[in-house]
């Protein structure tokens, strides 16, 4: 509701969304959680750990990492972060790359010498 203030009335959202607006305004004026604190202070050491690691690291090594670091935090809080944030692992998938579609595969068989030897050339 609060992102789209600007767009529609807080009663109109209210309604629609079956709360009340009263809670909407009460909501704002509280402050933020401990727990969200605590996830906007573990969040930015996975954002240091993931950078370092260049972005290939995933969940369960920055998870290791934290801990080394003496940080405590479980395992799928870290994934859930991670996962909230789209922070994700940068991986070279060269074995999806170098897979063959089927008819890519038929095409390329047909293109070789009857031999079956890929080695020699084409006369």
């Amino acid at each position: 509701m609060k992102a789209n203030r600007a767009v529609h009335s807080v009663t109109t959202m209210s309604r629609v969304l079956g709360v009340s607006a009263g809670g909407f305004y009460a909501w704002c004026g509280r402050p933020t959680s401990r727990r969200a604190q605590d996830d906007d202070t573990v969040l930015a050491q996975i954002r240091r750990f993931h950078q370092r690691a260049r972005g290939t690291y995933g969940a369960p090594r920055i998870h290791r990492d934290l801990r080394a670091a003496g940080v405590r935090v479980g395992r799928k809080r870290v994934a859930r972060l991670m996962k909230f944030k789209n922070i994700r692992q940068f991986t070279n998938r060269l074995k999806d790359i170098l897979t063959l579609s089927g008819e890519l595969f038929q095409r390329l068989m047909r293109e070789l010498p009857e031999s079956g030897d890929v080695s020699s050339e084409r006369k």
